[in-house]
């Protein structure tokens, strides 16, 4: 549990720092010590997840109990997020075998597929 509660906490610093505008949900609380989810405002998880999956790297979007469906999670509903913000979430959950540099890999690459999609967004006006 330590090792998870390590990577968790080391992805959120990144985050932080890379990707300021991520929103953490449940942080500061007691929760899993392998999960962190979050939100990037104004990109869909579905399509961060579609282009990380491109990359090699599977996360989820939405709750783990409400993954199946196409609306934003309840869980989420539940503590005050928006619609709006939900839809922008991700999940990440480590297992035993994960690292710090699968951390490291994960930010360097989400950033990098974040400011490309920010830069195709900006195009669209």
């Amino acid at each position: 549990q330590r090792q998870l509660d390590s990577l968790r906490n080391h992805l959120e610093q990144q985050l932080a720092q890379q990707l300021p505008q991520a929103v953490m949900f449940s942080r500061g609380v007691e929760r899993l010590p392998n999960t962190l989810f979050f939100a990037l405002p104004g990109i869909e998880g579905e399509t961060l997840l579609m282009a990380l999956d491109r990359q090699g790297i599977a996360l989820s979007s939405g709750a783990a109990c409400g993954s199946h469906h196409n609306e934003p999670s309840h869980v989420l509903a539940a503590m005050g997020v928006s619609a709006e913000t939900a839809r922008c979430s991700l999940r990440v959950s480590f297992g035993k075998d994960n690292v710090e540099d699968d951390v490291n890999r994960f930010v360097t690459t989400l950033k990098r597929e974040v400011d490309q999609l920010s830069s195709f967004a900006a195009l669209a006006w």
